[in-house]
């Protein structure tokens, strides 16, 4: 059943994909920003090798790698996404950010030398107000988001943190007007639920390693999981906001 599940959600992607509107060959790829810290690089490595596999996704998107490990939103005075991802929409001109972060913010927000300390009352109110000022910026440019919220962590005090993060993602979202999804990995056939598992089946069924040995991350072939079941919701996010796509897609 989990495999049929699986080839279901490729195949919706791939129809959708043929839905999106055509635009002229000369006006490019449609750029798709991954943004946030290492759990969104790996859903640019799994979506890259996911797209790479289907001629008319490979030659209509254009999956930009901008994470950087070690990032969050907790302490701008080391990197600042809030005003990067403004940066990154004059630069780069996406259609769509695809925003993963949380895994580094296990502490105090720090800004402008003042701390609001992970266990305190107003915290939850602080760092959910990070992640709005993130999409509002992100979406200054007339981008879409499509926020990935954490997966089941292995260890009870990340995993504790990762399902208080998943709602303040979830309530800055619902804050943010069109064009703007959070999607809950969690709910995903294959690799989802809120239990941290090592290993489960592929798309044949076979048992494979899908999280890698740190209990945060997923093996590159998890990641190509996760992918197929994203892939439908970055496709609908564009052809919801009428993001003219390659021609090549039309059938």
């Amino acid at each position: 059943m989990t495999s049929a599940l699986f080839l279901a959600a490729v195949a919706g992607a791939l129809a959708l994909a043929s839905a999106l509107p055509a635009r002229a060959l000369a006006e490019g790829k449609i750029k798709v920003a991954f943004v946030g810290d290492s759990s969104a690089d790996g859903l640019w490595g799994g979506f890259i090798r996911t797209i790479t596999r289907d001629a008319c996704l490979n030659a209509s998107l254009e999956p930009l790698r901008l994470a950087k490990n070690g990032t969050g939103l907790t302490r701008p005075d080391k990197f600042d996404w809030v005003t990067d991802v403004a940066r990154i929409g004059e630069k780069d001109k996406p259609a769509l950010y695809v925003i993963s972060l949380g895994l580094n913010d296990r502490q105090s927000v720090v800004i402008g030398g003042q701390a609001t300390a992970l266990e305190s009352t107003d915290y939850g109110n602080r760092y959910r107000d990070r992640a709005a000022e993130m999409i509002k910026n992100a979406t200054a440019s007339g981008a879409g988001v499509v926020w990935v919220g954490l997966a089941a962590m292995r260890e009870a005090p990340a995993e504790a943190d990762a399902v208080a993060k998943n709602k303040l993602f979830a309530a800055a979202v619902e804050r943010a007007g069109p064009g703007v999804q959070y999607v809950d990995r969690r709910k995903f056939n294959l690799v989802g639920g809120d239990t941290f598992n090592s290993y489960g089946p592929d798309r044949n069924g076979s048992m494979i390693q899908l999280r890698a040995a740190d209990g945060v991350h997923f093996t590159p072939a998890g990641e190509d999981i996760v992918a197929a079941e994203l892939l439908p919701k970055i496709l609908g996010s564009l052809r919801d906001r009428n993001i003219p796509g390659a021609s090549a897609c039309q059938k």
